[in-house]
């Protein structure tokens, strides 16, 4: 999904879940009779999409999502859901974003709790402006502190169902500190009989990242004559929320095309090339591409063969260029890589 499909989605309609709002689901109508220490609760059902999408525009998120169902009473509860794999910013704001999906969550009912493990191992329960934190689960269907009412039925009572969007309030990072790298959340209840089937966590990471990293030539175009000479050009900016460490960018040659300089370098870049291999290497100073740091471009130029046949490597009247960059982050000091791209789609992804 395109985020400028949902912005303009958005402008259009005033609603970002229009275009996926799906009616006349069939359902089967009957009788039940069912008891246990949840007493009798009859039926209920219920689904949701969730979408997950990339943008240039945003910080990266480490997105876990929980598929499946508990059944939660008031004697069989504690549910506790891991998510890990993450790696919280080092400093200032740990943001994060839960989203769930429930049902049998009466509004009348309490008892019911969400919670969520501490930095100091004790639990607390969740609350929002419209979720109470003793009674969670309260039949409503509400996006970032506001009741989602566009729709058909517009009812703030759906009698059973549950389903909301919420940022984490992680006041001073009491929940969710820097540089954690797990979390757990736990279903519970006192008397309220309820079944989880969609329990998500959204977790701000830190990150370097070259987001599209484009390479072009001048002059542009995908047709040039033997004996003409290219200029290709890499377009740099550093799009995470992370300093860039170790950068590097290399690319191998094709027969068809002679390398003839790269003379026109910013000053802190320098370059390699082996005739052997005909691998050409770009190396970037550190404090280069820093988060605050100006865009730049690494430009070299080619010339086409014009006695391409003559040589014992057959040539190909058409051949391709992809660069490939190393890196890691001053923080996040995972190794990544990016490859370029000639093109950029409505998004801006290569």
């Amino acid at each position: 999904v395109c985020v400028k499909d949902i912005t303009s989605n958005v402008e259009n309609l005033n609603d970002p879940y229009g275009k996926f709002q799906i009616a006349n689901v069939k359902a089967t109508e009957g009788d039940l009779n069912a008891h246990g220490d949840g007493g009798h609760t009859g039926t209920s059902g219920g689904w949701q999409i969730v979408f997950i999408y990339e943008s240039l525009d945003l910080p990266g998120r480490n997105i876990t999502l929980f598929d499946g169902y508990a059944n939660v009473t008031k004697n069989n509860n504690d549910f506790d859901v891991d998510f890990n794999g993450f790696q919280t910013v080092p400093t200032g704001k740990v943001k994060a974003n839960i989203v769930i999906g429930a049902l049998e969550g009466d509004q009348d009912l309490d008892g019911d709790e969400l919670q969520i493990k501490k930095v100091d191992n004790t639990w607390t329960s969740l609350s929002t402006s419209l979720r109470n934190s003793n009674n969670f689960f309260n039949s409503s269907i509400t996006l970032n502190e506001v009741q989602y009412t566009n729709r058909n039925p517009a009812s703030t009572n759906t009698l059973g169902f549950d389903a909301s969007i919420f940022e984490l309030e992680n006041s001073g990072n009491q929940i969710i500190d820097n540089n954690q790298t797990s979390a757990t959340i736990r279903m519970s209840s006192t008397q309220e009989t309820y079944g989880l089937y969609l329990l998500g966590l959204s977790v701000e990471v830190w990150e370097p990242s070259l987001g599209a990293l484009e390479f072009t030539t001048t002059p542009s175009g995908t047709n040039f004559n033997s004996g003409e000479q290219i200029q290709l050009s890499l377009g740099i900016s550093n799009s995470g929320n992370d300093n860039i460490r170790d950068l590097e960018f290399s690319t191998f040659l094709p027969i068809e095309v002679d390398f003839i300089d790269a003379s026109t370098l910013p000053a802190g870049v320098t370059h390699s090339f082996n005739s052997t291999t005909r691998e050409l290497k770009f190396f970037v100073e550190d404090g280069y591409t820093d988060t605050n740091s100006a865009d730049y471009s690494i430009d070299f130029n080619v010339e086409v063969k014009e006695q391409c046949y003559f040589l014992e490597t057959a040539c190909s009247g058409s051949f391709q260029i992809q660069a490939t960059a190393s890196f890691r982050g001053e923080l996040n000091t995972t190794p990544q890589t990016t490859n370029s791209s000639g093109t950029k789609d409505e998004c801006g992804m290569g």
